[in-house]
């Protein structure tokens, strides 16, 4: 994170060495000085917002936080690459994260998350050069439980990020109201099928809008049940959930696209393939997918991956 990340840890080990005493005085100070860092942070081109969203999961975070990190732990990042151009609507990919565990080490906002090199997820849509902007809120540790009044909000909070962004964002939002959105992708990882399934039942307002849902390993439960449900093109990459996506695809929809989690590589000039761990599954992938945006599973590397139907 460059010079806020250093910043804000020089700030946390000052208050460690002062002691337990004064630090419960300065946590209100840590709290504003990293609300005003976190509005803007220019590392990878063009920009990325992190604003404020009460999505209730407040009593989740106090929970798994650092304490100087709580007093502004339920933000939502709001990434806007360079093939983002001015308009009075905006492409949007919603994406929600899995639970905190292995690679995130069960703490952390979304602005952690991203800022892993393991999860490369601003730098993937940015290299793929698709008009998205990225958004993503802050669940809890157990994602797949722990994501408030998102889906039953979905709407209402959409309409927030919109406006966070014609206040916050780049010129290019600012006049003369918040951009609308022309087309919504909806996608997760892991224990995002529980946001994912609650946005599905509950989405009015942008009902229309949406264009693709992305599903990395989410076929947990009934997930498969909300999916049949839709039109647009649905791509489900499985690893552990293997035994509800085959099953998916028995169901023979045309629009869902259930695809192995496979890489490809050659030995000996024969092609063989490796399981993607269920880890990983999201990051292997996600340049693909937004690479592909609106290619209906056409694409040649995805029809390999597909199930048979």
């Amino acid at each position: 994170m460059g010079g806020i990340q250093q910043a804000e840890e020089y700030i946390k080990a000052t208050i460690n060495k002062i002691g337990a005493k004064v630090g419960p005085v300065l946590e209100p100070v840590w709290g504003m000085a990293r609300e005003a860092a976190r509005y803007r942070d220019l590392t990878i081109p063009t920009v990325t917002l992190y604003v404020q969203e009460d999505i209730g999961v407040g009593d989740f975070l106090k929970k798994e936080l650092d304490p100087i990190d709580s007093l502004s732990g339920q933000i939502t990042g709001v990434y806007v690459p360079p093939s983002v151009k001015v308009g009075a609507t905006v492409n949007v990919i919603l994406y929600m994260h899995g639970d905190k565990v292995r690679i995130w080490n069960k703490t952390g906002t979304i602005r952690d998350y991203w800022s892993l090199p393991e999860l490369p997820l601003r730098q993937g849509l940015s290299k793929s050069g698709q008009p998205f902007i990225l958004v993503a809120p802050t669940l809890g540790q157990t994602a797949g439980a722990e994501f408030g009044n998102l889906g039953t909000n979905i709407d209402d909070h959409l309409d927030h990020v919109l406006a966070q962004l014609h206040k916050l964002g780049p010129p290019q939002f600012a006049p003369p109201k918040p951009p609308d959105i022309d087309q919504l992708i909806i996608a997760g990882h892991s224990g995002a099928f529980g946001p994912i399934t609650s946005i599905l039942s509950s989405i009015k307002k942008y009902k229309s809008k949406i264009k693709e849902i992305w599903g990395f390993d989410i076929m947990y439960r009934g997930t498969a049940g909300f999916f049949e449900t839709v039109s647009v093109p649905v791509y489900a990459y499985f690893n552990d959930t293997e035994k509800h996506s085959r099953e998916l695809a028995t169901k023979r929809k045309p629009n869902i696209f259930v695809m192995e989690g496979v890489e490809f590589f050659r030995v000996r000039g024969r092609e063989e393939s490796r399981m993607v761990k269920h880890d990983n599954l999201m990051q292997k992938f996600w340049l693909d997918r937004c690479r592909r945006i609106g290619t209906n599973g056409t694409d040649p590397d995805d029809k390999k991956r597909m199930v048979h139907r």
